[in-house]
């Protein structure tokens, strides 16, 4: 199924103020399997997924009769979902406090639902401020940038592609061995770029200072090492399949680049 659509039709800053309350809003599905889930050495516990055909993220189910809490991004709404994911109970968070909705949940899930405490974004969500839901499209836009990046994503993942609650991005892990991988995912931006990107990243950071050739994006360099492929660096598509075909395209040629700097580095043995 090809779920792809365009994107980046809301501007800049209304992309900007949904992602960074879509990102608080998470915690609320991250905190549900925090304080319900044993804890998981990777994490994973508090992590959200996307499900084929589903415009939501949600999160890791939660007890024999498998409910899940989700957020709709393009609703701003927390659900509760049964095991087949159907939503059984909603929460609007636009007016409401971030405690509001965690109270909401708990009441829900019938225990104390705490929350993880990650450093995020500044906003005034997280000092006690209600959420806004006052760029709808802005909303339905980055609802379909995670749709957009799972559904390339799930297609390469050789494991659970996850959305994590602390960068609020979504990605997957290839293991090389030697204690070697690459971070393949796409954000709606943070700190180091206010604007959705796309990302591979090879681990351990490389010290080779050469860098293959990308015939779009750029390597980062800066705290990090990836190669990027930014919004802004992307052409104007016209229709949905070049965007999408843009995209792989450079993902490709990412890994292949990331592949040659591991193996351009020593292993750990050596």
């Amino acid at each position: 199924m090809n779920e792809w659509k365009l994107s980046s039709k809301a501007s800049p800053d209304e992309l900007k103020e949904a992602r960074v309350q879509s990102h608080w809003a998470s915690q609320l599905v991250g905190a549900a399997g925090a304080s319900i889930l044993p804890e998981r050495e990777d994490y994973t516990h508090t992590s959200l997924t996307r499900p084929p055909g589903q415009p939501m993220l949600v999160g890791e189910p939660l007890d024999d009769n498998k409910r899940r809490v989700g957020l709709s991004i393009a609703r701003l709404q927390l659900v509760v979902l049964d095991e087949n994911l159907n939503e059984t109970h909603n929460f609007s968070l636009a007016g409401k406090t971030l405690d509001e909705g965690r109270q909401w949940l708990g009441e829900r899930l019938g225990t104390e639902i705490s929350l993880v405490g990650y450093e995020l974004p500044s906003h005034p969500v997280g000092e006690g401020g209600a959420f806004a839901f006052e760029h709808p499209l802005a909303f339905q836009d980055l609802s379909q940038g995670f749709v957009n990046a799972s559904s390339v994503l799930d297609a390469e993942a050789p494991d659970t592609v996850r959305c994590w609650p602390h960068h609020f991005d979504i990605a997957y892990l290839l293991t090389l061995g030697d204690k070697k991988s690459i971070g393949v995912g796409w954000t709606a931006g943070d700190e180091s770029y206010d604007e959705p990107y796309w990302y591979v990243t090879p681990w351990p950071y490389p010290k080779y200072t050469g860098r293959p050739s990308l015939a779009r994006g750029h390597w980062h360099d800066e705290g990090f090492v990836a190669a990027i492929l930014a919004a802004s660096e992307t052409s104007a598509s016209v229709d949905a399949a070049s965007e999408r075909q843009e995209v792989e395209a450079f993902l490709s040629q990412a890994m292949a680049g990331a592949r040659s700097l591991l193996r351009l580095e020593p292993t750990p043995n050596e």
